[in-house]
C-alpha cells in the first residue's frame, strides 16, 4: 500500500504539472513567432523648464510598437501640468502645457520597450526602377533639406548609380559612398547639399543625403528619427533612412553601418524630416533621456505576459505588489530548489553540511552582500569562532553563556568591518543588512557545536561541502532563468517535489563512496 501510494503521488507530481504547460505552449508560440524581443530598455524623457509666461508649451514625439519594437508601462509623472496626445501622419506626440502661470515646472514621461534587431533581405533581381502606388509619390518630393533635384544631388545620384540596373546594386553604391563620409559631432542642423559638399556630416546630414540620392533616382525612401538605447543619461537624438522595397520600409543607417538592418537598440519615435522636441520661446529650458537597460528574460516578458494574460496559473500579477514584497517571494520561490541541491549534494555526490537549508539561506544571503563580499566575511567569521572556541573551551563554559561570548564577538567583528568601510571609504565592506548576520550568527552556533563534537578537522570538512553546496545555490539563484521559470511555470515546484520523492528512495553507492571502497569494487 505504502508503494501504490508513492506511484499515484510520484505520477500524479508528473502529469499535473506537465498538463498544465501544455495549456501555455501554444499562446507562447505564437507570441514568439509575432515578437521575440532581444533587449528591454526603461526610458525617461525629464524635461524641465522656467518660465515667465502665463501659458507654455512642451512637445515631444512618443514611441508605438510594431514589428521592431514593443512599448509599455507609459506614465507620465508630470504635476501641475496638462498632459495629452495627438497623432499627426501616423507619428505620435506628447504636449505637455502649462496653465498655473509663471514658474518652475518638471515634466517626467516613462515608458518601458522590448526591442529586436530585424535584418531585411533584399531581392538582388529586383529591379532599381520599381513600381509604387500613387500615395508613395510623397516620398520622392524635394524638401526644404533634401535637395532631391539639385544639379549636384542629380549628377552624383547619376553617376553612381547609372551601371546598376537592380534595386540593391543602385542602394549599395549610394549607401557605401555615403557611409564613407567622414563622420562629425555637431548639433548644427546639416542639409543633403551641405552634407555633398562639406564631405562630412552627422547623423542627420548623412541621412537627408542618403534620401535625397535615393528620390533622385525614383526609389521612394524618408527619415526616421529616434533614440540610440543604451545605459546612459543623454541629449542626443539619431536619424536614419528607410527606403521602400516590395511594401516594406526597410531601414539604412549610412552613420554607424547598417545596411538593410535596424539593431536592437533603436528606439523609433517619428518618421520624416522632423525635430524631436519643441517648446515654447523665451523659456529656460533643460532636457534629457534617462536609459535604462533591464535584463531580458527568455520566457519572462511583456510579449509572453499578454499571450498568458488569461492563464490563472502564472506569477505575473507578483509584478503588482511593493519592490519589497516582490523580494520577498522571489527569495522564497528560490528554497524549493535550493533545497532539491542540497538533497542531490548529500544523497547523490555525499556531501554532509551543516543543515539541510543552512546552504540555501547562506547563498541567500550572498544575493544581498555579493558573493564575494560574503564569502570573505563569512570565512573571517568562521575563524574567529574557531579561535574563540578554542579559547573558550580551556575554560570549560556552560553551552549557552559560550555561544553568548561567540555572538558578541561576532557582532564586533561585523561592526569592525562597517567602521573599516566608512574610514577607509571601501563600499563592500559596509554591506551588511539584518538578513546575512543572522544567517552569520546560525552559522556560528551551527559551527561551534559541530567543534565540539567533531573537532577542528571534522568540522572544517562539513565547513568546506557547506561552502561548494553554497556556491552551486548562489549560482543557480543568481540566475535569472529560474526565476522567469517559476514565475511562468510555477508548477514547476511539483516537478522539483516529484525529485525530491524519488531521491529520497535513492539506495545507490554516493560519489564520494566510490573513493572510499575502491579496493571492494575492484
Amino acid at each position: 500500500m505504502k508503494n501504490i501510494g508513492f506511484k499515484i503521488a510520484a505520477c500524479l507530481l508528473f502529469i499535473i504539472p506537465l498538463v498544465s504547460m501544455s495549456f501555455k505552449v501554444k499562446p507562447m508560440m505564437e507570441a514568439y513567432k509575432k515578437f521575440n524581443p532581444e533587449r528591454t530598455f526603461e526610458v525617461f524623457y525629464e524635461f524641465d523648464l522656467n518660465s515667465s509666461k502665463e501659458k507654455s508649451f512642451v512637445k515631444a514625439y512618443l514611441p508605438q510598437s510594431n514589428v521592431h519594437q514593443n512599448v509599455f508601462n507609459v506614465n507620465d509623472h508630470s504635476n501641475g501640468i496638462d498632459y495629452h496626445e495627438e497623432i499627426i501622419d501616423k507619428n505620435k506626440r506628447g504636449i505637455w502645457e502649462t496653465n498655473k502661470g509663471p514658474g518652475f515646472y518638471k515634466i517626467r514621461y516613462k515608458f518601458s520597450c522590448e526591442t529586436r534587431a530585424i535584418e531585411y533581405k533584399i531581392d538582388p533581381k529586383l529591379s532599381k526602377y520599381i513600381a509604387f502606388s500613387k500615395k508613395d509619390t510623397l516620398f520622392l518630393k524635394e524638401e526644404e533639406y533634401i535637395q532631391v533635384n539639385h544639379p549636384k544631388i542629380d549628377s552624383l545620384a547619376f553617376l553612381l548609380t547609372k551601371e546598376e540596373k537592380s534595386l540593391n546594386g543602385a542602394l549599395d553604391k549610394i549607401y557605401q559612398y555615403v557611409y564613407k563620409i567622414p563622420a562629425i559631432h555637431t548639433s548644427k542642423l546639416t542639409d543633403a547639399l551641405t552634407t555633398l559638399e562639406e564631405n562630412k556630416a552627422s547623423c542627420n546630414g548623412k541621412a537627408r543625403l542618403f534620401v535625397a540620392l535615393c528620390r533622385n533616382i525614383n526609389i521612394p525612401a524618408r527619415l526616421k528619427g529616434g533614440l540610440i538605447l543604451e545605459n546612459s543619461k543623454k541629449r542626443t537624438s539619431h536619424l536614419w533612412a528607410e527606403v521602400l522595397v516590395e511594401n516594406t520600409w526597410v531601414p539604412f543607417d549610412a552613420l554607424n553601418g547598417y545596411y538593410a538592418r535596424i539593431p536592437a537598440n533603436y528606439l523609433e519615435l517619428y518618421e520624416g524630416d522632423l525635430f524631436l522636441l519643441a517648446h515654447s520661446s523665451k523659456i529656460a529650458f533643460d532636457y534629457k533621456y534617462n536609459i535604462k537597460e533591464e535584463n531580458t528574460s527568455l520566457f519572462v516578458n511583456e510579449t509572453f505576459k499578454k499571450a498568458l494574460r488569461n492563464n490563472p496559473i502564472t506569477l505575473f500579477k507578483l509584478n503588482d505588489l511593493d519592490e519589497y514584497n516582490q523580494r520577498v517571494i522571489h527569495l522564497l520561490l528560490l528554497f524549493p530548489l535550493g533545497g532539491l541541491l542540497v538533497a542531490i549534494f548529500n544523497n547523490v555526490v555525499g556531501f554532509k553540511t551543516f543543515g539541510v537549508f543552512l546552504p540555501v539561506l547562506i547563498a541567500l544571503s550572498f544575493l544581498d552582500t555579493g558573493y564575494w563580499v560574503g564569502l570573505f566575511m563569512f570565512v573571517v567569521v568562521m575563524l574567529v569562532v574557531s579561535l574563540i572556541s578554542l579559547l573558550l573551551d580551556k575554560w570549560s563554559l556552560l553551552y549557552i553563556p559560550k555561544m553568548a561570548v561567540i555572538l558578541s564577538a561576532l557582532l564586533l567583528v561585523v561592526v569592525l568591518f562597517m567602521l573599516m568601510g566608512i574610514q577607509y571609504n571601501i563600499p563592500y565592506l559596509t554591506k551588511v543588512s539584518m538578513f546575512p548576520f543572522v544567517i552569520i550568527a546560525v552559522v556560528t552556533e551551527r559551527f561551534s557545536t559541530s567543534l565540539a563534537e567533531k573537532g577542528f578537522s571534522g568540522s572544517l570538512k562539513t565547513l568546506g561541502h557547506t561552502l561548494i553546496v553554497t556556491t552551486v545555490c548562489y549560482l543557480v539563484f543568481v540566475s535569472s532563468i529560474w526565476k522567469a521559470i517559476a514565475i511562468l511555470f510555477p508548477e514547476t515546484i511539483l516537478l522539483i517535489m516529484l525529485i525530491s520523492l524519488l531521491l529520497g528512495k535513492w539506495i545507490g553507492m554516493r560519489l564520494t563512496e566510490y573513493k572510499r571502497f575502491n579496493l571492494i569494487l575492484k
